[in-house]
């Protein structure tokens, strides 16, 4: 569907709903790009919403890489889980939970996205901060405590 390397896949490509949010193009293609993603990495995509960052993130790791996608919310996984099948993407582990709960199970990860935290973001940056890869940690976090 997504001939193309680079990142930037136009909004009207994915699969939405009015009540399930989107990160915007320009946004995740800045977001994907500054993460420098390359074959084999391993990501986190919490707070998925759509699965655009999910779906953006898995075409840079390629099918020896991994993302973990969480939400609480059943309709963003459900969400998400479309738009992997609209892409043919199968290194997706999605979950719905809360995050907090499920970022402790986690492998350790090369990049972190945090979308929606439902108000604790805090928290979850600290859970993240502690799963993050000592190479994520030195280009990616700025003051997380």
């Amino acid at each position: 569907m997504w001939k193309f390397k680079t990142p930037g896949i136009p909004d009207e490509y994915f699969e939405r709903t009015d009540d399930v949010p989107i990160t915007k193009e320009e946004i995740r293609t800045i977001q994907i790009s500054k993460a420098r993603l390359c074959p084999g990495s391993v990501v986190y995509d919490i707070g998925c919403g759509s699965g655009s960052i999910t779906v953006e993130a898995a075409l840079q790791i390629e099918s020896s890489g991994k993302i973990y996608a969480v939400d609480i919310d059943p309709k963003a996984v459900e969400l998400t889980r479309k738009n992997l099948d609209k892409f043919g993407i199968s290194n997706v582990e999605i979950t719905l939970a809360d995050a907090k709960q499920k970022i402790p199970d986690l492998p350790l990860a090369d990049a972190i996205f945090i979308g929606g935290t439902g108000g604790d973001t805090k928290d979850i940056v600290n859970l993240c901060y502690d799963k993050a890869k000592a190479r994520c940690k030195n280009c990616c976090w700025r003051n997380p405590h």
